[in-house]
């Protein structure tokens, strides 16, 4: 293992310890699950038909993979799903033309949920 996957390693040990929480995920057939999850913050800039550029903010939720799982079963995040950070809901999301997440590292155990802010509970 070389420097660079040791100190990317770390890194994502120091986020689940320090900037990570527990909310709820919950799947559009209405089941839920409690993750651990860090939340971060994305601004992108789509330009429209007209040339004008549209900047939106949304979050994400970086979720070790080993969470998403639900009756012994692993599942990937899905449009319409939703996680709960307190009160807060937010819906799972593509933004673009990606799919609503994608792997966080190289070595696909952590992943970047893209969220839209929803309302509150």
């Amino acid at each position: 293992m070389n420097m660079m996957t040791r100190g990317a390693e770390m890194v994502a040990r120091k986020l689940g310890k320090h900037a990570s929480h527990a909310m709820t995920y919950r799947r559009r057939e209405g089941s839920s699950i409690r993750i651990v999850a860090a939340i971060g913050e994305v601004v992108t800039d789509t330009e429209d038909a007209d040339g004008f550029v549209i900047r939106s903010h949304n979050r994400d939720a970086l979720v070790d993979a080993v969470h998403l799982c639900e009756d012994g079963q692993s599942f990937q995040p899905a449009r319409g799903d939703q996680v709960i950070d307190g009160i807060h809901v937010y819906e799972v999301i593509p933004i673009g033309g990606d799919p609503p997440w994608r792997w966080s590292d190289r070595r696909h155990t952590r992943l970047r949920i893209h969220l839209q802010y929803v309302g509150t509970e």
